[in-house]
């Protein structure tokens, strides 16, 4: 059966931002504040090194793993109405072109979504 793959690129500052609104948010275990200095850690899975300016000025380091990257893009997605499925793998890797977040669903995938 086909496999269905749908890619969204982000651009490095469409990711960032998707990173602070998580941020601003308080519901990640990272501390409260916006992005100073993001660093790609690992491209895939995706992993950044960050610097968070706290809501009290003090810059503390953190580590961005998959799994809070993956709830940025999808917050992100949602603050903006971009329809996403809720079944299928998801994955977010570095690419020539900028932050891809690919989400595939195979048959049994669509089968659930549509139950």
């Amino acid at each position: 059966m086909p496999v269905e793959i749908r890619r969204l690129l982000f651009t490095d500052d469409e990711f960032r931002a998707a990173v602070d609104e998580l941020l601003a948010g308080g519901r990640a275990k990272l501390p409260r504040g916006r992005v100073v200095q993001m660093e790609i850690t690992t491209e895939d899975p995706l992993a950044a090194g960050l610097s968070i300016q706290t809501e009290h000025g003090q810059v503390e380091r953190a580590t961005l793993d998959d799994a809070h990257a993956a709830a940025a893009v999808i917050a992100y997605c949602r603050k903006r109405s971009i329809p996403l499925p809720r079944s299928g793998s998801k994955s977010l890797r570095r690419t020539s072109k900028g932050i891809a977040f690919d989400v595939t669903l195979k048959e049994s995938d669509r089968q659930k979504a549509s139950a």
